[in-house]
């Protein structure tokens, strides 16, 4: 996918970084309780269901690790996890120089990175891969959540899922449907990884995501 290859040499869109931004392993109001250690946090919305894995300082834990691979169910989520994985050192995250487009070959055309904005109230896609747009038959590259969604919807999203994704630094598996897209016949799962700026700051989310339509493999049995 050349445009994500360009674009990433020529960097992001500069943004500030508002003051509430946490950095790596910085204690905050919205951490989970110590059970998600051991096995993935779930968070449901609508039929939609978030699964938050490990810190990265547990990455090492073999039991924890392996309970959310095992509900990643699918090879190329695996795949696209253990490439993030393989950069975690301790509690710090990959930076985005890291997550080169060489790095993420394999997987590029259904990669998109997601940018937490300034004022921390919304998130905005920066950049799509081309299996991506198709699926969503439309250009989300510079969209906000709230320009996808109900505003309602968006706020839950960011309150419940956004906001402790950012804080904490897990990993995020999202199952669900395209039902808040006007497309429900369309079924994912999305690995969301958390991804730090230079300044160590976790502002960015850097996903994959597999479906019902894509014919590359095993799509998935889902969870319940």
């Amino acid at each position: 996918n050349s445009s994500i290859v360009e674009r990433h040499r020529a960097g992001l869109p500069a943004a500030g970084v508002a003051a509430t931004d946490q950095r790596i392993g910085a204690e905050s109001t919205l951490k989970f309780d110590s059970g998600f250690e051991r096995e993935p946090k779930r968070v449901r919305i609508g039929d939609d269901i978030f699964l938050f894995g490990p810190r990265p300082a547990r990455l090492g834990e073999e039991a924890g690790v392996a309970a959310f691979e095992g509900a990643l169910a699918n090879r190329a989520l695996v795949d696209f996890f253990r490439l993030w994985q393989g950069l975690v050192r301790g509690e710090r995250v990959p930076t985005r120089a890291q997550m080169t487009p060489q790095r993420l070959r394999r997987h590029l055309s259904w990669v998109g990175i997601v940018e937490r904005t300034p004022a921390d109230d919304d998130v905005r896609i920066r950049l799509m891969g081309t299996a991506l747009t198709e699926l969503l038959g439309r250009e989300g590259r510079g969209k906000a959540l709230r320009d996808l969604m109900p505003r309602a919807n968006a706020a839950e999203m960011m309150t419940r899922i956004w906001q402790p994704f950012f804080t904490n630094a897990v990993p995020r598996l999202d199952i669900g449907t395209l039902g808040m897209l006007d497309r429900s016949h369309v079924r994912y799962r999305a690995l969301h990884l958390p991804v730090a700026d230079d300044g160590g700051r976790v502002r960015f989310s850097y996903f994959r995501a597999v479906t019902n339509l894509d014919k590359e493999g095993s799509f998935g049995a889902g969870a319940d």
